[in-house]
């Protein structure tokens, strides 16, 4: 669920009025108020900052002109008691993800096609060369000096005559077939994700590998789905992160 500055202004009009409050104890309240059981479980972004104070900030600079919130000093707000004073309850609606139909294994099993591209021959007499590209040392070597290594292109004639043209056309082979592979395996994880309802992008800093498998004690949201968690089902909890459906945390950690 992507947080807005739209979706914060009723829910902060509608707080109890507040004196001289960091954004920080703010967005406590604005994370309970969307049904969130932390700041952190709101998301964050690539570079590991919070999502929701941000957005808060953010919310209570548009408001201010209004009189409902005044800046009382460097992050701290005051809310007056006759200011913004509409109680509106604030529903999320969660759009239920459609179903997809994937033949994953048939993803899976297609086979990842190397096409090498034909390198035209150089005939160098063996004689005349210094060093042995045979011993993959020597061959080792030359390679790392060579910039433009595994970009071959067989068009450019400084390709055609290099000594290294056929290895390096290998490579470049290779590692379009690495990255076509990695895409595919990407698109069947996207897939499984949008099965399970999975609709954000795991946070850069989620720390996956240190999850916890809990029994939820009460109402919970799923930070990947928006969906509820009830009460006595199994979720995890991810650090950096937040709480996830089990279900969810499957798709992802897939």
């Amino acid at each position: 669920m992507k947080i807005t500055q739209p979706m914060l202004e009723p829910v902060i009009l509608a707080l109890p009025s507040f004196d001289n409050l960091k954004v920080a104890e703010i967005s406590v309240s604005v994370a309970n108020a969307l049904g969130f059981p932390s700041v952190e479980a709101c998301g964050s972004y690539k570079s590991g900052k919070l999502v929701l104070p941000s957005q808060v900030t953010n919310t209570l600079n548009g408001l201010a002109p209004t009189g409902a919130v005044v800046k009382v000093g460097h992050g701290r707000w005051t809310k007056p008691t006759n200011g913004g004073n509409a109680q509106e309850v604030v529903k999320m609606t969660v759009v239920e993800p459609q179903e997809v139909e994937v033949d994953l294994m048939e993803m899976i099993e297609e086979q990842v096609e190397v096409e090498v591209e034909e390198v035209e021959e150089v005939e160098v007499d063996p004689s005349e060369m210094l060093y042995d590209l045979s011993d993959s040392m020597t061959l080792d070597f030359f390679i790392s000096q060579t910039s433009c290594y595994s970009k071959y292109v067989k068009s450019d004639r400084a390709c055609g005559t290099c000594l290294l043209a056929s290895h390096c056309a290998k490579a470049k082979a290779l590692a379009k077939a690495e990255r076509k592979e990695a895409k595919q395996a990407e698109a069947v994880k996207e897939q499984a994700k949008e099965q399970a309802g999975v609709k954000v992008d795991v946070p850069a800093d989620a720390q996956l590998s240190s999850a916890r498998s809990l029994t939820s004690k009460g109402k919970v949201v799923c930070v990947a789905t928006g969906k509820e968690i009830a009460e006595g089902e199994p979720m995890w909890f991810v650090p950096k992160w937040g709480c996830l459906s089990n279900e969810a945390y499957q798709a992802v950690a897939s």
